[in-house]
């Protein structure tokens, strides 16, 4: 019986808008490069992330989108942007699990709590080979946050374009890859729906503390 309230107040919400609590800027905390390996690997922290509007979105059962942008800044204009990450989330009120669905991955999480301890701390974000950076440049991980709140029609319509393997990365024009989703997604807007009906988005940016690869890998130069 509890559930069937819960499933009738949260289809309530969703049917006459759900009253947002206010949510500032996203705040990315404790960004860890490290080497694995031969790889360049990552962790952070987004503390906050699920609370407020980006949480009560979800347990609306509307659809959040999120966005992560990471690029590696060499100095002097050396900088080495990588493929954008795109999730999908999503809260199945019948089920009572909330879905994680991006190009390469589909998860479930049985409660809220699951979902963000998966995302806070990320301690295993796979970067680029270390082959692939200048040893004998000073460098720093550069993370942009984006998450974007929508209603349950454009969620479904930005479904397959998230996940489809035809816009990725690879297939970007090198002009666009900068702000990568940012262009899309106003593309996107423009052809199924008005910019005033997205519902909010919120942002974060930060570096990480300078490093070089020998630092890293315990290797002298």
């Amino acid at each position: 019986m509890r559930h069937c309230y819960r499933t009738f107040f949260l289809l309530l919400a969703i049917t006459c808008g759900v009253a947002l609590r206010a949510q500032t800027a996203l705040e990315i905390t404790s960004i860890r490069p490290f080497a694995s390996g031969d790889s360049l690997m990552c962790g952070f922290t987004v503390p906050g992330l699920f609370d407020g509007a980006i949480g009560e979105t979800l347990l609306s059962g509307l659809p959040v989108l999120i966005e992560l942008s990471v690029s590696l800044d060499g100095g002097n204009g050396a900088t080495q942007a990588l493929p954008l990450r795109k999730y999908r989330l999503s809260y199945d009120i019948w089920e009572d699990q909330f879905l994680l669905e991006s190009a390469r991955r589909q998860r479930r999480f049985a409660s809220l709590d699951a979902l963000k301890q998966w995302w806070n701390p990320r301690d295993s974000l796979a970067l680029l080979p270390l082959k692939r950076l200048d040893g004998d440049k000073t460098w720093k991980v550069q993370l942009h946050l984006k998450v974007i709140l929508l209603s349950r029609t454009q969620g479904d319509k930005l479904k397959e374009w998230l996940l489809g393997a035809n816009e990725t990365e690879e297939n970007l024009p090198s002009q666009e890859r900068d702000t990568g989703f940012k262009l899309n997604l106003n593309r996107l807007v423009s052809l199924f729906f008005n910019k005033s009906e997205v519902r909010a988005s919120y942002e974060g940016r930060q570096k990480s503390p300078a490093f070089r690869v020998g630092d890293l890998t315990g290797k002298q130069k």
